[in-house]
């Protein structure tokens, strides 16, 4: 995954697009430029909520890890060794779609 996104629709256009709620978006605007490592809220739709556009905060943080400073080394995985890493291993069973109009590196 790439460390740079772009999404420039408004909310009312992800609803439509993604026919799913977005009552908690009140805080979500539009962005041209959204770093990985700056941890911006990104909207978002979970596995085990479909009907709902969250906004989450980009990262990777370990199940074990007693501080979430350990964000700043792991904002992404590598599918190949998903399962492999004690850092990532139960990441895989929390899976999302993320909502954007571009990955960028």
């Amino acid at each position: 995954m790439c460390y740079q996104t772009r999404l420039i629709k408004e909310k009312e256009e992800l609803a439509a697009r993604f026919n799913a709620a977005i009552d908690d978006l009140i805080s979500y605007k539009p962005f041209e430029q959204c770093k990985g490592f700056d941890f911006s809220a990104t909207p978002v739709i979970t596995n085990t909520t479909p009907a709902k556009i969250q906004l989450y905060n980009w990262g990777l943080i370990p199940s074990w890890a007693e501080d979430d400073a350990i964000k700043k080394y792991t904002l992404n995985a590598r599918i190949e060794t998903l399962d492999e890493k004690r850092s990532f291993k139960d990441s895989i069973q929390n899976r999302c779609l993320i909502i954007a109009d571009g990955f960028y590196e």
